[in-house]
């Protein structure tokens, strides 16, 4: 079964909301957390956090309930999780739950630095996303900067953007 860790926020209007914040776009806002089952889209788990918060304290409680809301017969749990539930405490939780996971990271220079490490021959085709590749580090790697402990492989995927190829269709008028 797979567990879905999402954050968004959620922009709220007048000033007497309790909890609300402005996020980095400005917008008056509260940064809601949920943890659904996606096969069945069932929500598990949810916290709806300040919107000007960066840390993540909360992911962890989230997880953690999520995963006692499951039943017995769930079977192998597997996570996949947007940037806001990116920390070392997540990625420990899942580790010690037995939870395998993907996770987008945040793109920081030293994970660009690292996409510019793979060879241009281990690009593929995505599927189901025109314009996009996808790629595997050839070897593990053990670095601080993408918060593990442990080795860990790095996937990535890169998209032409419009600007550079062109239209998707050649007979396009605009």
């Amino acid at each position: 079964m797979t567990l879905d860790l999402d954050s968004s926020d959620t922009e709220v209007y007048g000033r007497l909301k309790e909890g609300a914040a402005f996020n980095h776009r400005g917008q008056r806002s509260y940064d809601s957390q949920l943890a659904t089952w996606a096969e069945r889209r069932r929500v598990l788990a949810a916290e709806l956090r300040s919107g000007n918060l960066t840390e993540h304290p909360t992911a962890v409680k989230v997880l953690r309930r999520a995963l006692k809301a499951l039943p017995a017969t769930h079977g192998r749990v597997r996570a996949r999780m947007d940037s806001g539930f990116e920390s070392v405490a997540t990625f420990k939780e899942l580790r010690r739950q037995g939870v395998g996971f993907t996770c987008s990271l945040h793109r920081t220079p030293a994970l660009h630095r690292l996409r510019l490490e793979i060879a241009s021959r281990a690009w593929r085709p995505a599927l189901l996303m025109p314009r996009a590749e996808i790629a595997e580090m050839d070897t593990c790697y053990r670095r601080s900067y993408v918060h593990t402990e442990r080795q860990d492989c790095v996937m990535t995927i890169r998209q032409r953007s419009m600007l550079m190829n062109g239209p998707l269709n050649s007979n396009s008028s605009h």
